[in-house]
């Protein structure tokens, strides 16, 4: 499964000033508008388990795949989705310079697809960033930053990553909160400073279900949202001017689900829920949901292989 979403700044108001770097405006409405030319903020779910993964194998470090077709012939399945993704990074995203990715195995894995990238473009000089959750399937969520070498100026610097919420806990057992705990990014591009976030929240499955089971899938999803928000808060408090994005899988729509309205709740705008109370979205200021800026048609969820 691959996903790719590029978070697009919506339009600054023509009161705001122009600036070459990342710009944050607060409007009369409270909403956090953000714009930072040239940068963008993608998502990347790229189901990155390599159980045969050998970096000692220059078969698979260096492999011959070279095409966005599903077969291969000589190489293993690791090497395949790692020169496919690789491409995929160059050719379709254009290199960005910051990459969240879920579904990851460890940091060697991502690190491994970092050095495919750099193998086909040396001036990249992308780097792997993932601290390991509680997911009992072994998937985390990471950051490809791209430095540039060769000559080319890094655009992003200061890097600073840090997990949260990892010993987070849900009220209705005490069990954790966050399988796969937000990962934040603080950094600097061409000397501005921005925080990237990116979440890999719980799924839908299993929300429906009318027994003890399906009440903690949908109080955990509504507790993970809280938590988030509160993060949110957090940042906006510590760093009130500078841009903010929040990236991931959700496993959510950008409206309510009808059990819990988990992007919502991030945002900080109450909307009609099974689970929702005043209380259920924290005070502060709301976010824009770049999905919103995109035509309809353009929009969609993830897509298989």
């Amino acid at each position: 499964m691959l996903r790719s979403v590029v978070f697009s700044p919506p339009a600054v108001p023509s009161s705001a000033p122009s600036d070459p770097a990342a710009e944050p405006r607060i409007t009369a409405g409270g909403q956090r508008l953000f714009r930072a030319p040239g940068f963008p903020y993608p998502g990347f779910n790229a189901t990155l388990p390599y159980p045969d993964y050998n970096p000692a194998d220059p078969a698979q470090v260096a492999g011959t795949y070279d095409s966005y077709s599903t077969g291969a012939s000589g190489v293993t399945e690791a090497t395949r989705r790692r020169n496919k993704l690789a491409r995929y990074v160059i050719d379709a995203m254009r290199a960005p310079d910051v990459l969240a990715v879920q579904e990851v195995e460890n940091l060697a894995v991502l690190q491994a697809l970092a050095d495919e990238i750099n193998l086909r473009d040396a001036t990249l000089g992308y780097s792997a960033h993932l601290v390991a959750g509680n997911d009992r399937g072994g998937i985390n969520v990471g950051f490809l930053l791209r430095s540039g070498v060769g000559g080319a100026t890094a655009r992003v610097t200061d890097v600073g990553v840090t997990q949260l919420g990892f010993n987070d806990r849900l009220s209705v057992d005490n069990s954790c909160l966050h399988d796969r705990p937000p990962l934040r990014l603080r950094a600097t591009f061409n000397g501005s400073g921005f925080t990237v976030v990116n979440n890999h929240t719980r799924s839908l499955l299993g929300i429906d279900e009318p027994n003890a089971d399906g009440a903690r899938t949908r109080q955990k999803r509504l507790e993970q949202a809280q938590s988030l928000r509160g993060y949110v808060n957090q940042e906006l408090a510590d760093f009130p001017l500078r841009p903010l994005v929040l990236v991931g899988d959700y496993n959510a729509f950008q409206f309510s689900d009808g059990w819990v309205d988990t992007i919502g709740v991030i945002r900080g705008v109450q909307r009609p829920a099974f689970l929702a109370s005043p209380s259920a979205v924290a005070a502060g200021q709301q976010l824009v949901n770049a999905i919103d800026q995109v035509d309809s048609a353009e929009r969609y969820s993830y897509l298989f292989d």
